[in-house]
């Protein structure tokens, strides 16, 4: 075959080397498949290697979701959720007691959380009528079987309400996030002396709710579930971050992130990779305000040979990362010679595009 030639240089597809080259010009040798150039300072030419993978070169911007594989695991910094149990705004409950000039215990409302938790926010209210001395108190149980007095020593928890008199309305404060009690069940304890003979007794509740911690379901995270059923916040706190195990090293090319603002506080994220959950190298810097809310954004890295990718914030403030899915994408050395796409991403720039760009 023959050759052609610019102002420059020239390029030569040929099982057999060109005869009078000239600095610089290029030799496709057809017979063998390898690329060579021509030195005039050594009078030799030289083979041009394939790219090796480093931190030059990047696989395809991948959009496609089925692309992107589900992790073997995944770990939190902590579960922020609350969860809110709301009870009817009035329901009547009656009890009748026996004891003459004894004292009885009638109980309201049970609570269940679903299990051991951590309980944020009580609020209660409640009126009695018709019955003797009457008083009342908050209690907490992880059984449902040992109950014990919500305290009104510790200040954080502040008081268990009191009774007003002669309507006997029980008023609660309203415990804020303070009360961090670990719990899984809440109830009333209502207490009165009947007198002489049987008394009847009658009571309904307003404005009653309990606020605590979802408990951390990993599948959450990775059930491919994109609904309201799937939403998922960390725990505020300064770095708080999610962390994909994807069960074996491989090479990490992508991160798609299903995002969810109105669950979010964090203003800026890193991902990170590591191939032993300990030492981390940032890939990318996103601000969050760049992700599209409610939706999947896709995120392109550098090829690393990771198991682990992580995001963590990064702002320093007490914040919490609000998403429903997070998947990763891989590929393979031949792939990325392949597709011959060259770029340097800026693991440090928060102006790249999620493409890196």
């Amino acid at each position: 075959m023959g050759s052609f030639a610019s102002s420059a240089s020239g390029v030569t597809v040929n099982s057999t080397s060109p005869l009078s080259p000239s600095n610089g010009d290029l030799w496709a040798d057809s017979g063998n498949g390898k690329l060579f150039i021509w030195k005039t300072s050594d009078s030799k030419w030289h083979e041009v290697q394939q790219i090796p993978v480093s931190a030059q070169l990047i696989a395809n911007y991948d959009q496609t979701i089925g692309n992107y594989d589900t992790p073997s695991t995944v770990a939190v910094s902590g579960q922020g959720n609350f969860n809110k149990i709301d009870q009817p705004a009035n329901t009547n409950q009656t009890g009748t007691c026996c004891v003459c000039f004894g004292t009885c215990y009638f109980y309201g409302w049970n609570y269940d959380c679903g299990s051991i938790t951590t309980i944020h926010t009580i609020k209660f209210n409640s009126n009695a009528t018709a019955w003797g001395t009457t008083s009342g108190k908050l209690q907490y149980s992880s059984d449902n079987s040992t109950w014990y007095d919500l305290a009104n020593t510790t200040a954080s928890k502040s008081t268990t309400g009191t009774w007003n008199g002669s309507g006997k309305n029980y008023d609660s404060t309203t415990y804020t996030s303070d009360l961090n009690l670990t719990a899984r069940y809440i109830r009333f304890q209502y207490t009165y002396s009947p007198g002489s003979g049987g008394q009847y007794g009658q009571f309904y509740t307003t404005g009653k709710y309990i606020e605590f911690d979802d408990v951390y379901d990993e599948a959450t995270i990775k059930n491919g579930d994109t609904s309201a059923a799937s939403d998922f916040s960390t725990n505020s706190q300064a770095n708080p971050f999610i962390t994909l195990n994807r069960g074996t090293s491989e090479l990490i090319h992508g991160v798609a992130i299903y995002y969810m603002d109105s669950l979010n506080t964090e203003t800026q994220i890193l991902v990170q990779s590591s191939t032993d959950n300990s030492t981390w190298t940032t890939l990318r810097t996103i601000n969050n305000a760049t992700l599209t809310d409610d939706s999947w954004n896709f995120i392109r890295l550098t090829p690393t040979n990771a198991q682990y990718i992580r995001v963590i914030g990064n702002s320093g403030d007490t914040t919490k990362i609000g998403v429903r899915e997070i998947k990763t994408v891989k590929t393979t050395e031949s792939a990325l010679t392949t597709s011959h796409s060259h770029l340097d991403i800026d693991s440090t720039s928060a102006s790249l595009g999620l493409d890196g760009s």
